[in-house]
């Protein structure tokens, strides 16, 4: 799978670097973390989800522990960072900035069930600032989709995540992996 994803669709050569950063940007963490997947691919799902296809990858950084990419969304930028370090949190939010307004979006670890997702808004509204926090309930992320799945199917429907939508985000990992492999062959 490795040489399909990044020799053949990125022409990206198999080194311990790139095989490594490859897995941690989609969905593996090396076994001497302890853990057993990375959520590198859902939060890409996530921000593509709510903000759309970006046009290109205008850089990267992709050495372990942490790594960054800038995507060019053509009326904006958006900057992507995730990384893995020993410190016992976990911290995963998408942040939207405009003149006015901050919206930010704070999903709690995936590790611990019925923890809600929280979406701070932080705006300026005639010159007064305004601060609110929106819980729409107490159920996490993934048993909203999987009751979202179970409707689906019990009413014939197809799911909303299709292998079409799956595509698009290894598009964006492709994006990624190009620049950020690019600027590591550069540097050494």
């Amino acid at each position: 799978m490795l040489e399909q994803g990044l020799q053949k669709e990125c022409g990206i050569h198999l080194t311990p670097v790139t095989i490594e950063s490859w897995k941690i940007l989609n969905v593996y963490v090396p076994i001497s973390l302890q853990v057993n997947l990375s959520l590198g691919c859902h939060d890409i799902s996530a921000m593509r989800e709510l903000l759309g296809m970006p046009r290109r990858c205008l850089g990267a950084n992709l050495k372990y522990p942490f790594w960054s990419a800038i995507l060019d969304y053509g009326d904006f930028t958006v900057t992507y960072e995730s990384g893995i370090d020993e410190i016992p949190r976990f911290d995963a939010h998408i942040e939207i900035y405009s003149p006015t307004k901050t919206v930010r979006i704070q999903y709690d670890t995936p590790y611990v069930k019925g923890l809600p997702t929280m979406m701070y808004i932080e705006e300026n509204v005639d010159g007064v600032y305004l601060k609110s926090e929106v819980r729409i309930g107490y159920e996490d992320p993934f048993t909203i989709e999987m009751k979202e799945l179970y409707k689906a199917l019990m009413n014939g429907r197809p799911p909303k995540t299709t292998a079409e939508d799956a595509r698009q985000d290894l598009e964006i990992f492709q994006m990624i992996a190009k620049v950020g492999f690019a600027a590591y062959a550069v540097r050494n």
